[in-house]
């Protein structure tokens, strides 16, 4: 996995070097509509790639109002364009989201962290990544507006926090169609705070994150979900 020091370090010489040619881009693309062109693909060329998270970044310092396929810069799902959908662009492009299998078929699912070791207070960004291996189309079903969930539990399996918690959803069944082998992502930041707001002690957590859907025709694959451990350590005395 790629350390998120490394990852900063390459996107600001990116950022510093690419100035001209980030403009250039913006003038000369015309922006796809919403839903064409895959989730992080902020310069609308049809792939995700490192430049996609130069521009994304810019759009989060200000240095951009709006990526050229802004709706497509979102690759996190959370209505913002921000540091965490340069960081899902970084995992994609590094091949660390969901893939298939030679030969696999139904939907596959992956959990990935920045950084899975980390000192009180130090958030944990977190991508879950969906992928569909059938050789085509393929409906999921939910019984609400609610599509992911992150579940983060302590080492005794008690709920610690969990991102849906005091969100409401629209409690009507919706459908999504998945394209041939692709693959949607879903980002959260995890604060080291639990459902109350306290902060968490040190120790060991698992997270899970959850697709709460079923796949049809038939209603199977329901609850897709994938787990990491991450843990918070206890800070050095001074």
């Amino acid at each position: 996995m790629l350390e998120s020091g490394g990852w900063i370090t390459r996107l600001f010489f990116i950022i510093g070097s690419a100035s001209a040619l980030i403009a250039a881009l913006i003038l000369l693309t015309t922006p796809a509509s919403a839903g064409v062109q895959p989730a992080g693909d902020a310069n609308c060329d049809g792939s995700v790639s490192s430049l996609d998270a130069v521009i994304v970044l810019q759009v989060d310092a200000g240095l951009l109002d709006r990526a050229p396929c802004h709706a497509q810069a979102d690759a996190s799902f959370d209505g913002v364009v921000n540091s965490l959908d340069a960081t899902i662009i970084l995992q994609r492009e590094a091949g660390l989201l969901a893939t298939c299998r030679p030969g696999q078929t139904g939907f596959t699912a992956s959990l990935t962290a920045v950084d899975k070791v980390t000192v009180p207070g130090e958030p944990f960004s977190l991508t879950f990544s969906v992928t569909n291996c059938n050789e085509h189309e393929t409906t999921r079903s939910y019984s609400s507006g609610q599509i992911y969930d992150f579940i983060v539990r302590d080492d005794s399996g008690e709920l610690v926090w969990n991102w849906a918690h005091g969100l409401a959803f629209l409690q009507a069944i919706q459908e999504r169609t998945y394209g041939d082998r692709q693959t949607v992502t879903y980002g959260v930041v995890w604060d080291q705070t639990d459902n109350d707001g306290a902060p968490v002690p040190p120790g060991t957590y698992e997270i899970e994150a959850v697709d709460v859907g079923c796949t049809l025709p038939a209603v199977n694959e329901c609850n897709l979900n994938a787990t990491i451990e991450v843990q918070i350590l206890v800070p050095p005395i001074p």
